[in-house]
């Protein structure tokens, strides 16, 4: 036994590098599998081997036939009819996608170092509730039959049916747990103030201001008018005016309620405008941090584009809302912020989104065309990340898929699609030939014309007045400095290009300035540019953000510079609609404010009056605003319009109370209508385009 501590030379230390280790464990590997496939021998337990129900061979030859099924069918459509390549295209585009899917699966079975990304699951891995997606999307094809056949609350309740059905058949396995993320208590009482203030600021006044109702907005409102009453009756078809006509169910709620009236038919616009101030602050927040989607919130908030269409009664604010959460929520997706199952959930929400905006002209127009330039930009800056959502991406379609189903499947059967109707109205129309036209009026050469277009609509949001009869604003759709917020905003997103919040923002705002601007005559036309106001929102709040922090600004510092200057430029922009705009008076024209007061005129008499107008030609009793407002008046019943002489005998009286309105062209008759009915009461309307603005002559009050 020792007494003390026994000396014992140990060997020096050996430097190892990680290559080494890395080494040495490799070559540890066997042992640990030999050791395992010992005690797995050792199991009495029987195993059989689960053959695939379908093998490689017939799965290569399956896609093979369809790739070259639609192939053909490219081919012959565009041999059929080369003019209008259309259904030769979509064709060519689904043999693609199965040429796609041919080359990961072999890629796949080649055992490929991609080949765990693209790896297909076999059936008996796929979870029993992905079979649900099939009766989804044979529900979603019984509410287009069900629509058309003029059953419209069974065509809808199918459809939601659908909806549900293929939600559950995508959702995630296993559930989504609840998140751990950090508390989001303060984002949460963000969020419902905005809400709150966007709301307010868009319902003040909102029967005054705009100070009448739109020649469109009535033209919806019948549109609405005809669902409210049972007139129409397929909520997946198309209205008059063109455009799909599921938004006008969502319109008719409020008229159902409240009867025709200015309110009821822009009550709905305010909220869909306060939750798209609502969204930016929360994709903002997510994508740039809580700076940059405050900043953006709040210059959305006031900012004078939206906050206008955010009170009109048409369905343009409803576009920046859908392209938002669409592009936004797959900007979110793509980062990861969440963990794998929540991140299906946002790819999904997603979905929904894509699916809804088939439903509305402009995004059904332009948000493909915008997804189709995101992921190929995608595929070049962040393939891997591509190829490791590739199944959230696939399942983002498919959800996608069965929401548009009934309204594609209803366009392919229109002969005028949208597109068409878009190329009627663009620069592209084969049957006008704008620019020679253009070059003739004005003593300029084509190629000329052609450069000042582009410039015009490139600077759409920055450059001259709006010209659209829905705004017609004096000043640039952007004031100075949001204007010039949003032009450093794209400049930096052009430094990242590589970033899926820089490339998603880019894509939003050119697809949008190329398709309605720089393709439209007449440009800016502020109705098709809504689509894109949240994206200048988030590139001017991105921006102010930046620009704080380049100066070295500690976070919270930076919050509150860009916080102040986006609420000064709130201030501004706020003050300009609430007191410039009203006074600068270009909103709608004379005519549309006579038909306006006429309609709320005869409102005040009622339905046991014969009202006779001495309009044409310069306006008739079916004028949007008249028809759609004066409930109570019927053409050729108890309302008419009078020819001028001539023709200016009067129909056979049908009350004995009367009324003969004349616009000031035509005031000397009253004259002659005086004698025939004299101890009337003469009244004269003032107006803001005109003063008078018509006069009225009552008999029998």
């Amino acid at each position: 036994v020792a007494n003390g501590p026994i000396e014992a030379k140990l060997p020096g230390a050996l430097p190892f590098t990680i290559a080494e280790l890395e080494r040495e464990i490799e070559q540890a590997k066997p042992e640990l599998e030999l050791e395992a496939a010992v005690v797995e021998s050792s199991l009495t337990v029987e195993q059989r081997q689960v053959r695939p129900m379908i093998g490689p061979r017939l799965v290569k030859g399956g896609l093979t036939l369809l790739a070259l099924l639609f192939a053909l069918l490219a081919q012959m459509g565009f041999v059929n009819n080369g003019v209008e390549p259309g259904a030769g295209l979509r064709s060519l585009v689904m043999s693609a996608f199965f040429l796609l899917l041919l080359w990961g699966y072999g890629r796949a079975a080649n055992g490929s170092r991609n080949a765990r990304a693209f790896s297909f699951p076999r059936l008996q891995a796929i979870p029993r509730q992905r079979l649900l997606y099939v009766p989804a999307l044979f529900l979603s094809l019984i509410a287009l039959t069900s629509s058309n056949a003029g059953r419209a609350w069974l065509a809808l309740f199918l459809w939601f049916v659908a909806i549900a059905l293929a939600l559950f058949a995508l959702w995630p396995v296993p559930k989504p747990a609840p998140s751990l993320d950090a508390d989001n208590t303060p984002s949460a009482f963000i969020a419902g103030g905005l809400f709150v203030m966007a709301l307010l600021l868009r319902t003040i006044n909102l029967q005054n201001l705009p100070f009448i109702l739109n020649g469109t907005e009535a033209g919806v409102g019948l549109e609405v008018l005809r669902v409210a009453q049972g007139g129409l009756a397929a909520p997946f078809g198309s209205s008059a005016l063109g455009s799909p006509t599921l938004p006008l169910f969502l319109l008719a709620l409020p008229l159902k309620w409240f009867g025709p009236s200015t309110v009821s038919i822009r009550l709905l616009s305010p909220l869909a405008g306060a939750l798209t101030v609502t969204a930016v602050y929360w994709i903002g927040e997510r994508l740039w941090g809580r700076a940059a989607g405050l900043a953006a919130a709040v210059l959305l908030l006031t900012g004078h584009l939206h906050l206008h269409y955010s009170r009109m009664g048409l369905t343009s604010i409803w576009d920046g809302l859908l392209a938002l959460l669409a592009l936004g929520l797959i900007g979110v997706a793509w980062q990861g912020q969440r963990d794998g199952r929540a991140n299906g959930v946002t790819w999904l929400l997603a979905g929904t989104a894509v699916g809804l905006c088939a439903y509305f002209f402009i995004p059904a127009l332009l948000l493909p065309i915008m997804l189709a330039a995101l992921f190929l930009l995608l595929f070049w800056a962040d393939r891997a990340n591509l190829r490791a959502q590739w199944r959230q991406i696939l399942a983002t379609g498919a959800l996608a898929l069965v929401i548009a189903l009934p309204q594609l499947l209803h366009n392919r059967s229109q002969p005028n699609s949208l597109w068409q109707q878009w190329q009627a109205a663009s620069i592209l129309n084969p049957s006008v030939d704008w620019l020679a036209q253009e070059a003739a009026r004005t003593g300029q050469t084509e190629s000329a014309m052609l450069r000042q277009q582009v410039w015009r609509g490139l600077l759409a949001f920055n450059g001259s007045a709006d010209k659209s009869p829905s705004y017609r604003t004096q000043s640039a759709l952007l004031s100075f400095v949001p204007g010039l917020l949003f032009l450093l905003g794209l400049l930096l997103a052009l430094f990242r290009l590589r970033d899926v919040r820089a490339l998603l923002l880019l894509v939003w705002v050119g697809v949008t300035l190329l398709f309605t601007a720089v393709l439209i005559p007449d440009a800016p036309q502020s109705h098709w540019l809504v689509i894109a106001t949240p994206a200048l929102a988030l590139l001017g709040g991105f921006a102010l953000v930046t620009l704080a922090q380049w100066q070295g600004m500690a976070p919270r510092t930076a919050l509150v510079v860009a916080l102040v200057i986006a609420a000064l430029l709130a201030v501004g922009d706020g003050v300009y609609y609430y007191g410039r705009f009203p006074a600068e008076n270009q909103f709608a024209d004379r005519n549309t404010e006579v038909a306006n007061d006429i309609a709320n005129y005869l409102n005040t008499l009622g339905a046991d009056w014969t009202a006779y107008f001495y309009g044409p030609p310069q306006m008739y009793v079916d004028f949007p605003n008249i028809t759609f407002l004066a409930q109570d008046f019927h053409k050729n019943e108890n309302l008419f319009d009078v020819s001028p002489a001539p023709d200016d005998a009067l129909p056979p009286v049908s009350s004995a109370r009367q009324v003969f309105v004349f616009l000031p062209e035509r005031a000397n008759e009253m004259t002659a209508v005086q004698s025939l009915y004299p101890g009337g009461e003469v009244r004269v309307f003032d107006g803001r385009y005109a003063n008078p603005l018509f006069y009225s002559y009552e008999i029998g009050n």
